[in-house]
């Protein structure tokens, strides 16, 4: 504390002015701007790295001296002139929220935005958003055209990987252990490529741009940051009423170079409360979108483990048997699932399929002829409906959180 006094004794001997503690200037420029930090999502969603397959290398150093010293680039999940304006039109959001507010220690991880920059920021945002979000319908309309165009760019992909590395493999080619002629080969890479093209829902769901502001606290943050204000102005109030006349001068000559006359703060004001009523009704706006934390967790605990059945039920129909790696997940989803939930937000129907999947799977150890194939696959089936019918009960207000307001 002794320290702290020195320093500010200091730093007012050198500069001739009264030191103001950093909560104070911090406090003071949260009064004369906003917190304010930019959300994007989804927007790399359309490329994905290459894999060693689709560029025609054979993983194998022996045969392909470009395996462990070149590594593949990036490929495109829709053309590349759809994907342009829309990487454009991000970057571009960037630039402008960069160019309007600034990085304050004190802040991070939001950047500090004045009242006289808001306006400017918002007009500038506004034609931004229409952009991004005009360019997001484009692609959702245009979804099944695309997917029509990678099919048709990925077979000619496949073959020139295809002749790259059979080439150099004496006129094979092995995937992941399976010897493929060149049709299968063909039929496999585009078939991969048309998986990871985005769905519509996911488009809808993750590509997304807005930005949030640090106007949006509960009651609690609200109170507590009040009370901490209040304690060092009291403290300040305090300091000055000690303090000589000339302090009281400086003190005085600072304010009439701030406000320099009433109408002046007046008018500042007056901007400040537009900008502030402005962030408010668009954090209200955030807020009315905003889903359930209860509901947000639990579909996402259902959504994971539902894909991880859905891959189990996958591998099962193509091998046409239950091995013992694939039972161990299969015993181990029930687990996965409890992990991923708090025991109130555990949905009862799941627990009981996933306990039924875990004792078809049999103990470890059990031969792999020993399980029923067809119950296991009914089972699983039946885990992966339960999303729909939990999405439709969520839709209409029903089921396990019907009391929770969303």
């Amino acid at each position: 504390m002794t320290d702290t006094k020195d320093r500010k004794q200091k730093a007012e001997k050198v500069t001739g002015r009264r030191a103001i503690p950093v909560k104070l200037q911090l406090d003071i420029l949260r009064e004369n701007g906003i917190l304010i930090d930019l959300t994007i999502t989804g927007s790399g969603m359309f490329t994905k790295t290459a894999s060693f397959d689709e560029i025609g290398f054979l993983q194998d150093s022996e045969k392909d001296a470009r395996y462990g010293w070149i590594k593949p680039g990036a490929k495109y999940l829709i053309p590349e002139s759809a994907v342009k304006p829309l990487k454009s039109v991000v970057i571009r959001m960037r630039q402008v929220f960069e160019a309007h507010s600034r990085k304050v220690a004190g802040f991070s991880p939001y950047n500090w935005m004045p009242y006289v920059a808001h306006p400017a920021f918002v007009e500038k945002w506004k034609e931004l958003r229409d952009e991004f979000y005009q360019i997001k319908t484009d692609i959702i309309e245009r979804r099944d055209e695309y997917v029509d165009i990678i099919s048709s760019e990925y077979e000619k992909i496949a073959l020139s990987a295809w002749k790259a590395m059979a080439a150099q493999d004496g006129g094979s080619v092995v995937i992941a252990g399976e010897k493929m002629d060149m049709e299968a080969f063909i039929s496999y890479m585009v078939e991969k490529a048309l998986s990871l093209v985005p769905s519509v829902e996911a488009i809808e769901e993750k590509l997304q741009a807005d930005y949030i502001t640090a106007l949006v606290y509960s009651e609690y943050d609200v109170a507590k940051e009040s009370a901490e204000t209040d304690k060092i102005r009291n403290q300040l109030q305090a300091e000055q009423e000690k303090s000589d006349l000339e302090n009281r001068l400086l003190l005085e000559q600072l304010r009439t170079v701030t406000l320099k006359n009433q109408d002046e703060h007046n008018e500042r004001q007056v901007k400040i409360d537009a900008m502030r009523e402005a962030e408010l009704e668009h954090a209200r706006a955030q807020i009315k979108e905003t889903v359930s934390p209860f509901v947000e967790v639990y579909k996402n605990a259902l959504g994971e483990c539902v894909e991880r059945a859905a891959d189990l039920l996958e591998t099962i129909k193509k091998g046409g048997i239950v091995r013992g790696k694939i039972a161990e997940k299969g015993r181990g989803l029930l687990d996965f699932y409890n992990m991923m939930l708090i025991p109130e937000l555990t949905d009862e129907r799941m627990v009981d399929k996933l306990s039924e999947l875990q004792k078809l799977m049999g103990e470890n150890g059990t031969k792999d002829e020993a399980r029923d194939v067809t119950a296991i696959t009914e089972k699983l089936n039946e885990i992966v409906d339960l999303q729909d019918t939990v999405a439709d009960e969520i839709e209409d207000g029903g089921g396990k959180f019907a009391a929770v307001e969303i």
